[in-house]
């Protein structure tokens, strides 16, 4: 939350000293908000101008995205204060999604909407979609925007995974689809399959699955076993184990997770619509490159 207030902060005065007067903060916890933006999204997100700091083209751009994230923030204390939300919501979700996203989501929700009850359905992209369209979930994330409304919620980053000691995870740099032709891979079932064998193709790769496995935890296993390699979205690689490592790819691959719900929905679905926005705003600016 510093660091998104800091970022719209910066966006309406560039006195570093004003700055921290707005936000109840020193001057140092301001600078050092600012070096944990640069350093985790990779980009500087401004420059010195003497005694100014003025926001670069790109702070520019991240500081309408912190805009907003705030707005969302706010938006989901004012129902919690004013509106007596009460019920039942059902979330379906591909797993990445429901490891990484939602439990920090439902977490906040429990907290403050006490008499909320939220429910979670895991499953591959094709469930995920059938669960909301056949009206047993009322919220879906996964990589099929089905036939309802949909918002992009996030775009996660594909990496190859292999144990730490193989030659392709030890040599640095970005991997190509060439150096995977014909090796052994475990395919995840949860639904990055067919994109996969797109890319495979489109590369003139062999792609060489030797195994097929739904659950992460169990598809990592089976890498750190030797079984084969294989390739996650970032999103899924959180505490990955320390004998095994993450490369990027080359061409470097992203998928886009939809959220989808329909065009009218109750209070207590809008406010876990924004909590999960609010949570994914937040995951993009804080988390730590991966890889």
């Amino acid at each position: 939350m510093t660091m998104l207030r800091t970022l719209d902060a910066l966006s309406r005065s560039s006195n570093l000293s004003s700055v921290a007067e707005t936000l109840g903060l020193s001057q140092s916890a301001i600078s050092h908000a600012v070096r944990g933006l640069t350093e985790n999204l990779g980009e500087p997100v401004t420059v010195r101008d003497g005694r100014r700091l003025v926001l670069t083209e790109f702070g520019q751009r991240a500081s309408k995205e912190a805009r907003q994230a705030l707005a969302s923030i706010e938006r989901l204390q004012e129902l919690g204060r004013e509106v007596p939300v009460r019920g039942h919501v059902t979330v379906a979700a591909v797993p990445s999604a429901a490891s990484a996203i939602v439990p920090v989501a439902f977490s906040r929700l429990r907290r403050s909407y006490p008499k909320l009850t939220v429910d979670l359905l895991e499953g591959s992209d094709e469930e995920v979609r059938v669960w909301h369209e056949e009206g047993q979930a009322d919220i879906a994330i996964g990589m099929d925007r089905g036939v309802n409304e949909a918002g992009l919620l996030t775009k996660d980053e594909l990496f190859l995974v292999a144990p730490f000691d193989h030659p392709l995870a030890d040599r640095g740099g970005a991997v190509s689809f060439q150096q995977l032709s014909g090796l052994p891979f475990v395919m995840s079932g949860s639904g990055c399959e067919p994109m996969l064998k797109g890319y495979f193709k489109r590369e003139k790769a062999q792609l060489n699955i030797v195994a097929k496995v739904r659950d992460t935890a169990s598809l990592l296993s089976m890498v750190a076993a030797g079984v084969g390699v294989t390739i996650l979205p970032s999103l899924s690689l959180a505490g990955l184990p320390n004998n095994l490592k993450a490369a990027p790819l080359h061409p470097r691959i992203e998928r886009n997770l939809w959220m989808m719900h329909r065009i009218a929905v109750p209070s207590r679905v809008h406010v876990v619509l924004d909590t999960l926005r609010c949570i994914e705003a937040q995951h993009e600016l804080e988390r730590a490159p991966t890889g």
